[in-house]
């Protein structure tokens, strides 16, 4: 029997561990000796680091574990997470379990400002497995993004707009700790393959097309959830009469 074979049998799930990167190093504060919901917990109340990356690999929220998955051990991990990290962990199969993958998204949205699922088959699961990145200012999408642009930026030879984002990505990063979302780095990307600005909101549209229609869907056909987003209804004037700017008096 290996030691994780009797972690499962004692406790009913497995310890997680915490993946720390820090200056591009992967260092793991491993809680093998933390057996229990119970002990993490009290690990992530006490402990005065503050790491840049937590990535949670949980059991299926069942029994004693389905604590773990509770916004009260996500805000846990948020206190142990730097300006601008993030929490990363898998959340079950849309398939199999769309009212668990649901309600851990809704668990982790009550914490944190940024939620990003994320879905790719897993053969040994043989089903289509769910994950998230959780974080307050990280999207998790624009570093590779910006991969992508700086190989096309050196291939067309437009170096000068990936220099210019970055920079301004850094003063953003300095001045309101904020970090480029996708859109920031794909701009730059149109910019580079020759589109003009004003295409760009056409652009950015255009992908976003089948997820506004799967969520209008839902909407309609959810028992569980009729509301989308909050109904704006504009109460104000319809037409207001008005001066124009050249004929007014000083």
């Amino acid at each position: 029997m290996t030691q994780q074979d009797r972690w499962e049998e004692d406790a009913g799930y497995s310890p997680f561990t915490l993946a720390v990167e820090i200056s591009g190093l992967l260092a793991a504060a491993d809680l093998a000796d933390a057996v229990g919901e119970k002990d993490v917990a009290t690990y992530l109340r006490e402990t005065a680091a503050r790491y840049d990356i937590v990535a949670m690999d949980l059991t299926d929220p069942v029994g004693p574990s389905l604590e773990l998955y509770s916004p009260e051990t996500f805000a846990l991990a948020k206190r142990a997470m730097a300006p601008g990290a993030a929490l990363t962990l898998h959340i079950g199969s849309p398939i199999s379990h769309p009212e668990r993958v649901r309600l851990t998204l809704d668990n982790l949205r009550r914490v944190f400002k940024r939620v990003t699922p994320y879905f790719a088959h897993i053969p040994l699961y043989g089903s289509t497995w769910g994950f998230a990145c959780a974080s307050d200012t990280l999207d998790p999408r624009a570093p590779h993004l910006r991969a992508m642009g700086v190989k096309l930026a050196e291939k067309i030879g437009e170096a000068k707009w990936i220099r210019m984002s970055e920079r301004i990505a850094q003063l953003m990063k300095e001045k309101k700790n904020l970090n480029a979302n996708v859109d920031f780095y794909s701009g730059i990307m149109y910019q580079a393959m020759g589109f003009k600005p004003e295409m760009f909101t056409v652009l950015f549209a255009i992908p976003r097309t089948i997820g506004w229609l799967t969520q209008w869907q839902e909407m309609l056909t959810d028992p569980e959830q009729k509301i989308a987003r909050p109904r704006q209804v504009w109460i104000g004037h319809e037409t207001r009469e008005f001066v124009p700017m050249d004929k007014r008096g000083k």
